[in-house]
């Protein structure tokens, strides 16, 4: 093998090197971060893209005489940790890094113990008080949630559906209150819309919703562990699937991750049917600066009325609002008729420094 033959073997492989290192380091960093697929996808491409360019840089006869140059590797990945350090602080500016869902400040409260729930004192845990930090519902959003109210009394099958969740399902979401402190009105009206009445409901839709919460995909190891703490039970025991309190418990940890990033019930809410990171997309559309304690009059006009398979994220948040209240006026022997006001103390768990307090 002749000298020249082995120069543009070596050639070839220090452009490998200058293309490739960019991809693995923006793979390494994504996953070390822990951020979304989505990110990780999108700054490989980018760093892919920028590279090739770099590459083809670098074939020209205008500087053609770093082909040869020791120095080559160390050019090619500057470029490269500077192509990624642009990406990422554009992200981080823009998107954000996911946050870990499981923090001393967690809003999900726990009976910490080793014997089982059972064990815990009559009332259960008191709320953690970093749930006092969570905005609620702001009045101005009573009127939205009046209007869903008033359409789904009138209409006969909503009134079944709430019933069925009183009479058959009523005493997984006490218990559920019990070992979390979220309102059994609240985690009820939430399967109310979810589960078309707080039904089992098997991964038979679009996007594989499954149980009463309707969970998505595999919640992430950080939600099965703050379930199994809260059941008193190994994560491995932890069976969302096929459980119905434990899907319960585990769409409400998911929901309580939700509030602990945004800061807010109602974006929170929100979040569960459309993602925080699409959340926070609908209030960059509204030009807001600050993503965190905002309420939904803040950006309602940039949420999408409607979405994939029938989904109207607009008023999503504003049915799981009215679900509550049908739920807690029918569990006080109220009728469910048609109102010409709604007031703010009306739906359970608009105040989240006051979950867990009622009862």
């Amino acid at each position: 093998m002749n000298k020249d033959t082995l120069i543009r073997i070596g050639g070839r492989l220090w452009a490998a090197v200058i293309k490739y290192t960019p991809i693995v380091i923006g793979a390494i960093w994504c996953f070390l971060r822990k951020w979304t697929p989505i990110m990780w996808s999108a700054l490989v491409s980018w760093s892919w893209r920028f590279m090739c360019f770099v590459g083809r840089l670098i074939r020209t006869t205008a500087i053609s005489p770093l082909r040869g140059s020791p120095k080559v590797w160390l050019f090619g990945a500057t470029w490269g940790v500077l192509c990624t350090g642009i990406a990422v602080l554009c992200f981080t500016v823009f998107y954000g890094p996911v946050e870990n869902p499981i923090t001393k400040d967690s809003l999900i409260a726990t009976c910490d113990i080793e014997d089982g729930p059972e064990e815990c004192d009559e009332d259960g845990p008191e709320a953690p008080k970093a749930r006092s930090l969570v905005r609620g519902i702001e009045p101005n959003e009573t009127q939205y949630v009046l209007k869903q109210y008033n359409e789904f009394v009138g209409n006969p099958t909503w009134a079944k559906r709430t019933n069925d969740c009183l009479t058959e399902y009523w005493h997984y979401f006490e218990d559920a209150e019990r070992l979390t402190r979220y309102p059994a009105e609240l985690i009820a009206g939430m399967s109310l819309i979810e589960a078309e009445g707080c039904q089992f409901i098997p991964a038979r839709n679009g996007d594989g919703g499954i149980g009463p919460m309707q969970i998505t995909g595999y919640p992430g190891s950080g939600i099965i562990k703050r379930a199994a703490k809260i059941l008193s039970i190994s994560e491995g025991e932890v069976d969302y699937k096929n459980d119905y309190l434990h899907n319960v418990v585990v769409g409400t940890a998911i929901l309580a991750n939700y509030e602990s990033q945004l800061q807010s019930r109602g974006p929170g809410l929100l979040a569960y049917n459309r993602g925080p990171g699409n959340v926070r997309k609908d209030m960059r559309r509204a030009k807001l600066t600050s993503l965190k304690r905002r309420v939904l009059s803040d950006f309602r006009g940039a949420i999408p009325y409607s979405a994939g398979r029938g989904g109207k994220p607009r008023i999503y948040a504003d049915k799981v609002l009215a679900g509550m209240v049908m739920i807690d006026r029918m569990s006080r022997g109220l009728t469910l008729n048609t109102l010409s006001s709604l007031d703010l103390d009306e739906i359970p768990g608009s105040d989240p420094s006051q979950d867990g307090k009622n009862r």
